[in-house]
């Protein structure tokens, strides 16, 4: 009875696809790794934005004065639309000024970056 020889991938062959991926790996994780940043670059944008809606919301009625104790966009003061913990946002910080109901917000993204509301515009 004759015997068939199996054959597998010579040594070559298996250093070969190694090596391809390696390089493909090499080329993809920084490419991934910046379109995560601008992620969660935005991802933080769009908190700030949320957060100052929600300030605007509890503005209260004719003196259109703030509510005491806001010092970030998680307050209980914000409620029902204050945000909870969001992974793209580091940190966030409100500054409040009563006497002006005038009120600026920071904001640091996973990445890093800092944003800034100062009362009419966000700042990158």
């Amino acid at each position: 009875m004759p015997q068939t020889a199996t054959q597998g991938f010579s040594l070559i062959e298996l250093l070969t696809v190694i090596a391809s991926i390696g390089i493909l790996a090499a080329i993809l994780i920084p490419n991934l790794i910046s379109a995560r940043n601008k992620a969660n670059d935005q991802a933080a944008i769009a908190y700030l934005r949320h957060c100052v809606t929600s300030i605007e919301m509890v503005r209260k009625p004719g003196t259109l004065a703030l509510p005491d104790g806001i010092t970030h966009c998680r307050d209980d003061e914000l409620r029902p639309a204050a945000m909870g913990e969001v992974s793209a946002v580091r940190s966030d910080r409100v500054d409040v000024d009563p006497t002006t109901g005038q009120y600026t917000i920071e904001v640091v993204s996973a990445a890093g970056k800092t944003f800034h509301y100062d009362g009419k515009v966000i700042v990158f």
